[in-house]
């Protein structure tokens, strides 16, 4: 399960609220600023305890907070001094210039007190700073990551390419190239996370034309037939976007290879849509569905990555061409993903 505040969101919410505290100052600004907090602190004790009666002096604490937390510790201790002072004023008894000895306890633990609440609230800012510092760090790598994996997936796709014109077996040659295809979807997924903003999710509509872009290119020596894409602004996750980008090119490569004749013309089709579940379509106006499907590797591959997304396959003949399509339910997105599902 998903924790109620994923750690990069609470990162993020702690980034936010660094944007709006000052950064370095000069001393007369920060020791400046920090008195004026320290009065206006008083003058609210003050009328606190006019209005209630009871002692406020636990409002003295905020501008030692806040001091330390804007600027520095050393703003923080001078609100302590400056607040530890005001109190021993307060409680000095009329007449008397020197505080009570009964008092000098309660007086000392204040200015301790005050002490450890500055070195703390300092400690938590620059502990701000280190987790916004490293979530940006961690976000370096990844990108990388996800660009060198990139990288990676479309040089195997290459040699595999390059290995499947040098083959003479047609079926070796095949099986090379469906190789090398499923690579090459893996590689536009990554391609997409990487120039998207969305974080995890990918943009289905850029990955899906990217792929079938790529699939018409491999395609022009073979025939004339078109390829047409419709996708709706979808977003999913890369756990999701996967399996219907290497269903897609599964299913496309299956209508480009089976579905015409050699020199042939016609044209297949790809919708991927969003009713009240997600729907993906391929169909084409070739030869129709074969009687009897090959139950080859792709086709265990297409089972197989239906079944991770908790979805159906359907296929059907049309007048001319076959049409198939798979459908899965939101509710196997991930629970990271929450945009665009509903």
């Amino acid at each position: 399960m998903t924790p109620a505040l994923p750690t990069e969101h609470f990162v993020s919410l702690i980034e936010r609220n660094l944007h709006w505290l000052p950064g370095p100052q000069p001393i007369f600004v920060r020791y400046g600023i920090t008195t004026l907090l320290v009065i206006l602190c008083f003058l609210m004790m003050k009328a606190l305890e006019q209005v209630s009666g009871t002692d406020g002096f636990f409002v003295l604490y905020v501008p030692v907070f806040l001091g330390a937390v804007l600027f520095d510790r050393g703003s923080g201790f001078l609100a302590s001094g400056m607040a530890t002072a005001l109190v021993a004023y307060t409680l000095l008894p009329e007449g008397i210039s020197l505080l009570p000895r009964r008092f000098w306890i309660p007086v000392l633990l204040f200015f301790l007190l005050g002490l450890g609440i500055a070195a703390l609230s300092e400690a938590l800012r620059k502990g701000w700073e280190r987790a916004v510092k490293a979530e940006g760090s961690k976000d370096v790598l990844y990108r990388e990551l996800r660009h060198r994996t990139k990288n990676d997936f479309a040089m195997a796709s290459s040699v595999l390419a390059l290995q499947a014109r040098s083959q003479e077996s047609p079926e070796i040659k095949e099986a090379l190239l469906s190789a090398a295809g499923r690579l090459t979807a893996l590689s536009k997924a990554h391609e997409r996370l990487e120039a998207g903003e969305a974080g995890p999710n990918a943009q289905m509509h850029d990955y899906l034309e990217a792929l079938c872009h790529a699939l018409s290119e491999s395609n022009k020596p073979g025939n004339a037939v078109s390829l047409e894409l419709t996708c709706s602004e979808i977003e999913l996750p890369l756990s999701r976007a996967i399996p219907v980008g290497l269903i897609t090119n599964e299913l496309v490569t299956n209508a480009f290879r089976h579905a015409f004749e050699q020199g042939s013309t016609g044209s297949v089709m790809v919708r991927f849509q969003r009713g009240d579940e997600f729907e993906l379509i391929v169909a084409d106006d070739g030869q129709g569905c074969p009687d009897r499907p090959v139950h080859g590797v792709g086709s265990r591959l297409i089972e197989a990555l239906v079944t991770q997304l908790e979805g159906r396959l359907e296929r059907s003949n049309t007048d001319p061409g076959c049409h198939v399509r798979v459908s899965f339910p939101k509710r196997t997105i991930d629970p990271e993903y929450s945009r665009s599902a509903d």
